[in-house]
């Protein structure tokens, strides 16, 4: 079993809507307690972020194109006005080949 959250502000901060979205993502801990990933979306980019429970890849080789490299609490510079919120429960694929939000080619989430 998983986790997915979503929140769509047109109102809120950056930091309020990932400080929401962490929030909400965490509420979710018992669906899927091995990784966590977050998306955030501006008017002008798209970024992932992880969290405190992200697994973080043992070789560097292992390291999805995708793979968040900061924090979602670190998520501060710009404004964003959607957010979507993902919890793992690892099962089959335990290496972090398997974090998601998964991208394909930079282009689809």
């Amino acid at each position: 079993m998983c986790g997915i959250t979503g929140i769509i502000n047109l109102n809120l901060t950056e930091k309020k809507i990932s400080t929401t979205l962490n929030d909400m993502t965490s509420a979710l801990n018992h669906r899927g307690p091995d990784d966590e990933g977050f998306l955030l979306v501006s008017k002008t980019e798209i970024n992932h972020f992880g969290g405190d429970k992200t697994q973080h890849p043992k070789d560097e080789q292992e390291v999805p194109k995708y793979f968040p490299t900061k924090n979602i609490k670190a998520a501060n510079d710009n404004y964003y006005f959607m957010g979507l919120g993902f919890r793992r429960l690892s099962i089959i694929d335990l290496s972090p080949n398997g974090h998601q939000p998964m991208s394909y080619m930079d282009r689809y989430w």
